[in-house]
């Protein structure tokens, strides 16, 4: 397993409270685990995320992956609904801008 970088646990716990500014399903051990993820990757190589919905994990692997270094996150979601995986939703036309727009907003669109 690699080391974790420095700075780890408290970039882990920071990931907790920007998480919250984006909705999801995500509880505070799944947080932590996704930057454990991110952070310190078992292999090398690209990290590809499927099934993004807004985006709050995407975000957290993104972050967490260039704290490591220059990993890049591919996140694959054809953000359309409603489908058996993702919870209700009740606008279902605004879920690409939502999920583009906290990207951005987290400056981890590119």
């Amino acid at each position: 397993m690699s080391m974790l970088p420095n700075g780890f646990h408290s970039h882990a716990e920071n990931m907790i409270t920007a998480a919250a500014s984006v909705d999801g399903f995500l509880t505070e051990r799944e947080i932590r685990f996704l930057c454990l993820l991110g952070a310190a990757p078992t292999t090398t190589g690209d990290i590809l995320e499927i099934g993004s919905f807004q985006g709050r994990s995407t975000i957290l692997l993104a972050k967490s992956a260039a704290l490591a270094g220059d990993s890049i996150v591919a996140a694959v979601d054809p953000l359309i609904l409603p489908c058996e995986t993702d919870p209700k939703f009740e606008d279902v036309d605004s879920l690409p801008f939502r999920f583009h727009k906290n990207l951005r907003d987290h400056g981890v669109h590119e």
